[in-house]
């Protein structure tokens, strides 16, 4: 795995440059769990075990790659068969560009997932947490809640918000919701973003080694 750091501005789908330096909570010293990969119907499952990872997206999303050409030329093919995937696929750039794990898209409706695994930035979970919605809101984010989940038997948050994203006419008002989980010293973080019925499904599918 590529060990990259967390920064604030990762929480907006799209990591900037800028970085902060690693903490933990000497989570390295877990064990490591085994996945279930079962997928449940009408879902696939995404996983890496290098990473210590496994969500479950609906079957008719399209996964796309992680590199940057191979990412441009699935991106053209759904544009020129769906009309709905231009700010989508705007944002799901933004992420691969910036080393996500995982990227898929809706076709039909545009609707996308994405999941960025980072070193975590501080010894404490609900400061780094804290920071994730002070930068949300400076960022612009809308209607925020916040709470305290448990992720795949892990303490985490998830945040659900509106936010104002870049598409290929404009910005574009999108609900998100964003689940944040720390596993062995990493933050992993989880968002879910457009207008789908399964956001909470797929955000509560996560799953960690």
């Amino acid at each position: 795995m590529r060990r990259r750091r967390w920064s604030v501005v990762a929480v907006m789908v799209m990591v900037a440059a800028g970085v902060v330096a690693c903490g933990g909570d000497g989570d390295d010293e877990e064990p490591r769990r085994a996945l279930d990969k079962t997928a449940p119907p009408g879902a696939t499952v995404v996983s890496d075990d290098g990473v210590g990872f496994a969500v479950a997206v609906p079957s008719s999303w399209k996964q796309l790659p992680l590199e940057l050409s191979a990412f441009d030329q699935e991106a053209d093919a759904l544009r020129a068969s769906s009309d709905k995937v231009g700010t989508g696929l705007v944002q799901l750039k933004g992420a691969v560009r910036s080393g996500a794990n995982m990227a898929a898209i809706d076709p039909a409706t545009g609707a996308t997932v994405n999941l960025i695994v980072l070193e975590a930035a501080s010894d404490k979970f609900d400061r780094t947490v804290d920071q994730i919605v002070d930068q949300l809101r400076a960022n612009g984010a809308t209607d925020l809640r916040r709470e305290e989940i448990t992720v795949d038997g892990v303490p985490g948050a998830r945040m659900q918000f509106r936010q104002r994203l870049p598409g290929e006419t404009g910005a574009v008002e999108v609900d998100t919701t964003q689940v944040i989980v720390r596993r062995r010293d990493r933050d992993f973080i989880l968002t879910v973003s457009g207008d789908t019925p399964d956001a909470a499904t797929i955000a509560g599918s996560l799953e960690l080694a």
